[in-house]
């Protein structure tokens, strides 16, 4: 999560300016944004704000526009929405998503459920879906035998995790709730 002075690095601007930007434009920002006597941490939510705010300020700004073109979702529109993607990690856990449903791609790779079993299983069915995906894209494609190898390395690949998990299994240790054991190495 960033800081404030990773906002004010990023837009070119003052600590506090951006602190001034937080009292301002408050109801705006998410919780973690405004707490006041701790450390303040920005999502992407908070980027597509502040840069809308940045976009219209001056050095006398014209607060009632800039809340204005705020209410009306102005910090959603597709360059806003541009600048935060391009200026945040490609990779998130999933709760650091703001977006659900169909826009949740805009997030980037997301990292869902790190319990021993759904976590493996997702990783598993990742590569599997990757496979998929290339075959799909194949089946449009003037050249299939460029994807020969990599469709066969993500099914190769799904079903070597769905084995290690099968192998791992233990059903003493599933009745305790233990079920897997298995841990990522160097060869994994």
């Amino acid at each position: 999560m960033r800081q404030v002075a990773d906002i004010a690095q990023l837009f070119d601007v003052k600590p506090e300016v951006v602190k001034k930007w937080c009292h301002e434009f408050e109801e705006h920002l998410t919780p973690t944004a405004v707490v006041k006597g701790k450390t303040r941490h920005f999502n992407d939510s908070d980027l597509r704000v502040f840069a809308l705010v940045h976009y219209y300020w001056e050095d006398d700004p014209d607060y009632e526009h800039i809340h204005a073109c705020l209410n009306s979702g102005g910090h959603e529109e597709e360059v806003f929405v541009e600048f935060s993607l391009l200026h945040s990690s490609i990779f998130k856990e999933a709760d650091e998503c703001d977006y659900v449903g169909d826009e949740a791609w805009r997030c980037g790779i997301l990292f869902a459920d790190d319990s021993p079993i759904l976590g493996q299983l997702a990783i598993a069915r990742s590569y599997k879906t990757a496979g998929d995906t290339l075959v799909e894209a194949v089946k449009d494609s003037s050249q299939p035998t460029d994807m020969a190898y990599p469709i066969f390395f993500n099914y190769r690949h799904a079903l070597e995790l769905y084995l290690k998990i099968l192998g791992d299994y233990d059903h003493k240790k599933a009745k305790n709730g233990k079920t897997f054991s298995w841990q990522p190495n160097e060869y994994n």
